[in-house]
């Protein structure tokens, strides 16, 4: 999802990074563009519009790429996102059960909702059953919080709010900038804790966001906004996390992104200075490979 004066600034490096790794990608803007190319939903911009532009866009996917892919990722422009990681999540869920994930909320509906922060991805009968909806009114635009609105759709058309956590209960989809959550830390009045729908997982007083390791396979890194860093910048940084399968781990590194050692022995955990993590089992499984973005 981006906008006329978000082509250059921000879709642009979207396209050239994550999105390469897609089967199908579409950037939906308010006006056409055959250059970018961007498809025009024929909206006006701004924030009040985006729930306008979510549902334009679905129908329009719905209209003429329904077959064309089994899941459907709405993701802003300010948005990183790891697919593989991504497809191992969905990979033990069917694309015909009305079921969608994300970065789960409570709030104002009684099964929560997605967080537009880190995009969220709808199966193909919850794509369905979503314009469904609108054709039959049974939903309508009754608000312009876009991310909940959906979610309230979502509920009345028994599309089911999925849980995207990994084994150890730890959350792939991400609200904040990565920086927010591997070094920040949110005051306990922070309107965050109310609003997550499972327990926040802290580690050595911070949020845990899949930290102290970085198990990026089954429970994996799937979604961030990106941050002042850029696009490019996590598209160095993030492949080289070893994505792993089950019980593996990742080492953080700020040097240059390298594809991981299919036998990269025992890993030595990250960790902030006063922070005692234990060392993890060295991993006696092949690790699956990210190709950088």
């Amino acid at each position: 999802m981006t906008g006329p004066s978000n082509l250059e600034t921000k879709a642009r490096h979207v396209q050239a990074t994550w999105a390469r790794h897609c089967n199908v990608v579409l950037f939906m803007s308010s006006v056409r563009d055959d250059g970018f190319p961007a498809v025009g939903l024929d909206t006006k911009e701004g924030r009040d519009q985006l729930y306008w532009k979510t549902i334009r866009a679905f129908q329009y996917v719905h209209q003429h790429h329904l077959e064309q892919a089994d899941w459907f990722l709405k993701a802003d422009d300010d948005t990183f996102v790891v697919l593989d990681n991504l497809r191992w999540l969905l990979a033990n869920h069917t694309p015909e059960a009305p079921v969608y994930f994300g970065k789960r909320f409570k709030p104002f509906a009684k099964q929560g909702y997605m967080s537009g922060g880190a995009g969220y991805v709808l199966s193909k009968e919850a794509l369905r059953r979503f314009v469904e909806g609108f054709r039959t009114q049974v939903c309508s635009h009754t608000s312009s919080v876009e991310d909940l609105a959906l979610g309230q759709c979502m509920e009345k058309m028994g599309v089911r709010a999925g849980d995207s956590r990994d084994a150890a209960g730890r959350e792939t989809f991400h609200p904040f900038g990565p920086e927010s959550h591997l070094t920040g830390k949110f005051s306990k009045s922070f309107w965050y804790w109310n609003y997550c729908y499972y327990p926040i997982v802290e580690v050595c007083g911070r949020l845990h966001a899949s930290l102290p390791w970085y198990p990026l396979g089954v429970g994996a890194l799937a979604a961030f906004p990106s941050s002042p860093l850029g696009l490019g910048s996590w598209a160095a940084f993030i492949p080289s996390w070893h994505p792993s399968g089950v019980g593996a781990q990742a080492e953080l590194s700020t040097g240059p992104a390298v594809l991981a050692s299919p036998w990269p022995g025992e890993v030595v955990p990250w960790s902030r200075p006063g922070c005692q993590v234990p060392s993890p089992q060295a991993s006696k499984t092949p690790q699956q490979h990210v190709d950088p973005a």
